[in-house]
């Protein structure tokens, strides 16, 4: 007999974001009783889910890649995953406002200028490549941020309405029958016979199979099975309304743009006529909340002077999970699940890992390759 306040369902998933939502929809469709615990209040999100980057090349990493042929896989799990974000989303009517207004990668000193010229000679020769070469002339046709000699403009880098996708498929996870806590935290995953149980302290979910999908929640993991992830913070502000001179000067015309380093700093206008502007801000693992905006305005004066002191209306923070290959990490192990690690280019990855992971559970995994081969020894266990 069960206590009162307990649950059943075939499959618990901690994390409501984009992977935990994408599981939840594969194996609901599968005919599977999900439920979904987000320890994410209603209200404002983290910073990623502000900007909105569909990253189409593999993310830069703060060690580098651990080898060429890491690099390389990475770069096929990255193309991957972006393709199937989008049959995810054709397929299911998904409005995110998919779009392609291109990437700016800048370079603002020689040595970036060389990587950067490298990287472009990679991508160039790939076929249906669609990225072309920007010497300090072009680059000033398309923005005026200062020090930038050299630009790569990639058209196939997609831009979507973050909170817009995560509504959208929290909409078609509840026509599907799965039921999402907000707001739940879970506190511990217990080995139960034939099942695993979540406690949320004034309650339990009974469940078939547990899938920790939220790197916030890593530590569920038993240390034995636990992947590794290196968490570093990533920052984004966002300033009223700029006047239409303001915004010229930003862009001519809409991009979005970025610097080649894993300490990246990414800036773009929104359709209201706002600047976002994201830094990693050197790489920190905890930045006090109080210097976040004084050390962002220090890095947007770098580019645009003028712009140090502009109004500021929100301010957001949040960890990013990273692994040595630049691969998430994503296994079972008994009733145990995980995925997470995305190296700050997760709107791809989170969802594409949500469908291996859901694979694995319904044991499909072959319909969903992950390229896990490279995310260490043993993690399908």
């Amino acid at each position: 007999m069960r206590t009162p306040g307990t649950r059943t369902a075939d499959v618990a998933i901690v994390g409501g974001g984009y992977t935990g939502l994408s599981a939840a929809i594969h194996l609901a469709e599968q005919g599977a009783t999900v439920d979904v615990c987000d320890a994410d209040p209603p209200g404002d999100v983290p910073s990623a889910f502000n900007f909105g980057s569909v990253a189409s090349v593999a993310p830069a990493l703060p060690r580098g890649p651990v080898s060429a042929a890491h690099a390389q896989a990475a770069e096929r799990a990255a193309a991957q995953a972006i393709a199937y974000l989008k049959r995810f989303v054709d397929s299911r009517n998904l409005a995110c406002g998919w779009a392609h207004p291109g990437h700016i990668t800048l370079a603002c000193d020689d040595a970036s200028a060389a990587q950067l010229a490298h990287r472009f000679a990679c991508h160039a020769a790939q076929q249906e490549a669609c990225v072309a070469w920007l010497d300090a002339r072009a680059v000033t046709q398309e923005t005026g941020a200062a020090h930038a000699i050299a630009g790569l403009l990639n058209l196939r880098f997609a831009l979507i309405r973050p909170r817009a996708l995560r509504d959208a498929m929290r909409v078609r996870a509840a026509t599907l029958g799965v039921r999402i806590r907000r707001g739940a935290r879970v506190h511990a995953v217990r080995p139960a016979p034939g099942a695993a149980v979540l406690d949320l302290g004034d309650a339990t979910v009974d469940a078939g199979a547990v899938l920790v999908c939220a790197e916030d929640a890593w530590s569920l993991l038993p240390a034995d099975v636990r992947p590794p992830l290196e968490r570093y913070g990533t920052h984004l502000l966002a300033t009223r309304i700029l006047d239409d001179a303001t915004q010229r000067r930003i862009s001519r015309q809409p991009r979005v743009y970025g610097t080649l380093s894993a300490d990246k700093d990414y800036f773009r206008l929104d359709e209201r006529g706002r600047l976002l502007f994201g830094s990693r801000l050197g790489l920190s693992a905890d930045v006090p909340p109080a210097g976040v905006e004084a050390a962002l305005r220090a890095r947007l004066a770098a580019y645009f002077p003028a712009l140090e002191h502009a109004h500021v209306e929100h301010v957001w923070s949040a960890p990013l999970g990273f692994t040595a290959s630049g691969v998430p990490h994503v296994g079972m192990a008994g009733r145990l699940g995980w995925c997470g690690g995305y190296c700050g280019s997760g709107i791809a990855t989170a969802v594409h890992g949500g469908a291996a992971l859901a694979a694995r559970v319904l044991g499909h995994a072959d319909d969903v390759a992950f390229h896990d081969s490279i995310t260490g020894a043993g993690e399908a266990r």
